[in-house]
């Protein structure tokens, strides 16, 4: 076999094994489901806070019932994440099969538009093909009815529900791919006026995104500096703490008339970096939550002992006191805390003008702590949407594997209540001061054109 024959068929293999899906036989995914559930019973502070355990164990019941003899994981995967989001958590979860991740990213699976949920059903937002117009009223895809496609809003995960028509329509094409694998083109019926109009439009190559801009800063010309922090992940400390002392040195250097801080698309990541930032806006005073219920577990242990403590610190633990509630404390046993505030050093670069922050449904996990400690320091006012973490939630999820498909799951083990909650807020996202629906704007560019006419106002 010579050389380029060899290459070739090394380069087809490898192709095959990245996007080949693992089949497994009905008991092999039963059994993946059970350890899924059984791991959450253990480690879930509240499980059933949204749902029954018998409407939970009857939703389990029938998608068992339903499995085929042999099912894929991506299959499985998608069955699994339907059955999942019926908690209500947004960070426990099962990730989608890398499979089937692959085959949406490697194909033409992207629909050639993008869509909004209304009272009115769902319409056509912007278009890359010119037989469809912004506003057209979708009818059906593929002969698929619009009823049908309801069932997309089960695929985000989210914690509160009034918000998944907005986040279906930010991943409309990955959902309905993941839900009907339909790819190269799709026959679309609209309504326009009282026409009914009925093309078929070729569909497009996912397109890789853009590495994520964590941190960024900019002067509009109204005189607002706009502090744009898109994640709070992957971030090295010495750089961002370099990166934020050289931004307020040049709003000393030159002043501006008020500061909007954008955590608009920041979906969390470490909470940390978020209290970092809170003496550059002259906060030295802050707290997250009110109150946290951290449940105690044989898994939550196992993860903890495996990837955080050496053996030898291990003894050490029982001085501290988080390190006796998740390493010493009975299995099942939760813990009632209630923080008090942490004080933070002042900053000799702290700004103390107008200071905003801009919030929407994408603003999540770390993200929304940010927003909460922000909003108890009564520092400045909150503009956009209400956030997509609730005043009352889950957060920090111990991973796992699923012992058959090898899926990847996780669950939370942590329950929070941010300052303010009460019984009438507890299951809504921390509201703005200053409502704007960013939903009509379709970029960012717009967003900032109607946030800063609002905060000026």
């Amino acid at each position: 076999m010579n050389k380029i024959t060899l290459l070739c068929l090394l380069v087809s293999i490898s192709c095959v094994t990245v996007s080949a899906q693992k089949v497994l036989t009905r008991r092999q995914a039963q059994v993946d489901i059970s350890f899924f559930f059984d791991q959450a019973e253990q480690i879930h502070p509240d499980l059933y806070r949204h749902i029954s355990k018998g409407e939970m164990r009857k939703r389990i019941e029938e998608v068992i019932e339903e499995l085929p003899n042999r099912i894929s994981d991506g299959d499985l995967s998608v069955r699994l994440r339907l059955l999942v989001n019926s908690i209500e958590d947004g960070h426990t979860n099962v990730s989608v099969a890398s499979s089937l991740s692959d085959q949406f990213r490697s194909g033409n699976t992207m629909l050639p538009f993008t869509i909004s949920y209304s009272k009115g059903g769902i319409k056509i937002r912007s278009s890359d093909v010119v037989q469809l117009h912004p506003g057209d009223r979708l009818l059906a895809l593929n002969r698929i009815p619009v009823s049908d496609l309801a069932q997309l809003m089960g695929f985000p995960y989210v914690d509160i529900p009034s918000q998944r028509a907005a986040r279906t329509a930010e991943n409309f094409s990955y959902y309905f791919f993941l839900k009907y694998r339909i790819q190269d083109s799709i026959n679309v019926r609209v309504l326009r006026g009282d026409k009914v109009v009925q093309i078929v439009v070729p569909m497009s190559r996912y397109m890789k995104k853009t590495a994520i801009r964590k941190y960024h800063y900019h002067v509009e010309e109204n005189g607002v500096g706009v502090l744009s922090l898109d994640a709070f992940w992957g971030i090295e400390e010495k750089k961002y703490r370099r990166f934020l002392d050289s931004v307020f040195t040049s709003i000393q250097r030159h002043p501006i008339k008020r500061l909007l801080v954008d955590v608009s698309r920041n979906g969390g990541g470490n909470s940390y970096y978020g209290a970092i930032l809170l003496p550059y806006l002259n906060v030295t005073n802050y707290r997250f939550n009110q109150k946290y219920l951290i449940k105690t577990s044989g898994p939550e242990k196992k993860y903890i002992r495996k990837h955080f403590i050496k053996w030898y610190m291990y003894p050490l633990a029982v001085f501290s006191k988080i390190g006796r509630i998740l390493l010493f404390k009975p299995n099942g046993a939760i813990t009632d805390l209630h923080p008090k505030d942490e004080k933070l050093p002042s900053s000799a670069l702290a700004y103390k003008g107008p200071v905003y922050v801009l919030t929407s449904n994408a603003t999540y996990s770390a993200a929304a702590d940010f927003v909460s400690a922000f909003q108890y320091a009564q520092r400045g006012l909150l503009v956009g949407e209400a956030t997509g973490q609730p005043y009352s939630g889950f957060i920090d999820k111990i991973p796992f594997v699923l012992p058959n498909s090898k899926l990847h799951a996780g669950v939370s083990f942590k329950a929070y209540e941010y300052i303010g909650c009460n019984a009438s807020n507890r299951y809504n996202g921390i509201l703005p001061d200053l409502p704007v629906d960013l939903q009509n704007f379709p970029s960012r560019k717009g967003w900032y054109k109607a946030v800063l006419s609002r905060i000026q106002e």
